[in-house]
């Protein structure tokens, strides 16, 4: 019986207007639809997977693909014009003039999307190298609701390095709390361009909470090199075929 997930709008307006979150899977960036099946073992370039020598690429890599394709993104639904150099310039809410065809700053009557954070509030987070010291927010208007016992991870979208942003990460216990809150973000340095309504802002990931101890095995360590063999013994897509559990998140 699979898990329900529910989004809950913070306003009327937002169940009306905003976009609720939408399965990770709906949103492949082009990048990696573009991406490499199999590598060449002589020459390191890119190969048939029919081709002799070769090894698994990019979309051979299950883990990979899972952390895109797993839970929800929240996304922005407003096209934000955005210019920074060591920090942020520039940043306001576009539309397309229909005579134009170009984007052209517009005023909106909704919910502030983006904003700046002010004073000192999160001033110690370090800054990751390359992206402006704004301390920046993304103001979700969805909130997530999991069942007794569940908590909700909120995230960068996984292996999204191409977006003009960077997330922070936070955990909250969906089960008794779930409004959509402030998602802080951190623009990256000498960016200027169009940030379109759809981008995926921060994935939500849900997950069990239990109570963990660690150990080491030595039994691990064996398992591990014995399936290491395995996957040595066929060029590709061993991992995939006996180890791979398909999730769902609809």
């Amino acid at each position: 019986m699979p898990k329900k997930i529910k989004f809950v709008p913070g306003d009327p307006y937002a169940l009306k207007n905003i976009p609720a979150p939408i399965p990770s899977k709906e949103f492949i960036p082009r990048w990696y639809k573009d991406a490499e099946i199999a590598i060449s073992e002589k020459t390191g370039k890119v190969a048939g997977v029919n081709d002799r020598d070769v090894s698994g690429g990019l979309k051979s890599c299950m883990p990979f693909l899972d952390a895109m394709i797993s839970g929800y993104l929240i996304c922005s639904w407003q096209d934000y014009y955005v210019k920074t150099s060591e920090s942020l310039e520039e940043m306001y809410a576009v539309s397309i003039n229909p005579y134009t065809d170009k984007h052209e700053k517009t005023n909106f009557h909704g919910p502030e999307m983006l904003r700046r954070r002010d004073g000192d509030i999160g001033h110690t987070i370090p800054r990751p190298e390359g992206y402006c010291s704004d301390h920046m927010a993304f103001s979700g208007q969805w909130g997530a609701r999991l069942p007794k016992g569940w908590s909700a991870l909120i995230t960068h979208p996984f292996n999204r390095f191409d977006l003009p942003f960077i997330t922070t990460s936070g955990i909250m216990d969906a089960d008794e709390w779930w409004t959509g809150g402030n998602i802080p973000f951190f623009f990256k340095k000498n960016f200027e361009g169009i940030i379109p309504s759809g981008t995926p802002i921060a994935q939500i990931i849900p997950i069990k909470r239990s109570s963990w101890i660690s150990s080491i095995s030595t039994f691990s360590v064996k398992r591990q090199n014995y399936l290491a063999d395995k996957v040595r013994s066929v060029p590709m897509g061993w991992y995939r075929d006996n180890i791979w559990v398909k999730k769902k998140y609809d």
